[in-house]
């Protein structure tokens, strides 16, 4: 009995998180009232307290449950073994999927301009985000350097670097509303172009620094 009241409470918590975020998404989080959750989740307003006990703890926790959800989406498969240029292309392509798509990008809009307008303490969820999609691709980028395949001083701002390329072009028009989600071909053109000019400040060959303009032999 005990296990099948467990697994009642996870249910109820889980479809008031859902709610929360369906909610955020249509309305914004400043509109979004316990009362408005607990409808849509077909709850009491009482049984949402019981799991959340202020409005801002469900905020948190309906950005932690996004957070995972992004990680688990980034790095859901492991990668093959292959090339560097196809390994990196592979996970920037994971980023682009699991961002580019009308709930997750309408979601992004609604947090940020909350956690714009909140003291600079709180403001973790950015690093949260960045730390989320970075994870896969900085191990990748050490692992490579540990081979000797790349050259990289700092993994971390040399992924800042290759993220920031794809993020300027395929993500931050689309979250600004400034354009459609652009097609899968454009994405893999912009995904290549970034690999290729990463790889010609990072890459090396068996002779030194790879030279811009080159290609990596294999």
């Amino acid at each position: 009995m005990t296990v099948v009241v467990r697994a009642l409470s996870v249910a109820k918590r889980e479809a008031i998180l859902t709610a929360a975020q369906a909610v955020y998404r249509d309305e914004g989080v400043q509109a979004a009232s316990m009362d408005r959750i607990s409808e849509r989740a077909k709850v009491s307003k009482r049984t949402v307290y019981n799991h959340f006990k202020s409005k801002e703890g469900l905020f948190w926790a309906v950005v932690e449950r996004f957070l995972a959800e992004l990680a688990e989406d980034i790095e859901a498969q492991p990668l093959e073994d292959g090339p560097l240029e196809g390994q990196l292309a592979a996970i920037l392509e994971r980023q682009t999927e699991a961002l580019l798509r009308e709930e997750p990008l309408a979601l992004l809009r609604a947090l940020v301009i909350e956690v714009v307008q909140l003291p600079e303490s709180d403001k973790s969820f950015f690093e949260q985000t960045r730390l989320a999609e970075s994870g896969a691709t900085v191990a990748l980028i050490r692992k490579a350097a540990a081979l000797g395949t790349l050259r990289v001083p700092d993994p971390l701002l040399a992924e800042a670097m290759l993220r920031g390329m794809v993020q300027e072009s395929l993500f931050w028009p689309m979250l600004l509303g400034l354009r459609p989600i652009p097609a899968a071909e454009e994405r893999r053109r912009v995904i290549r172009e970034a690999v290729d000019v990463f790889l010609s400040r990072y890459g090396t060959t068996p002779d030194g620094v790879r030279q811009p303009g080159t290609k990596k032999e294999g």
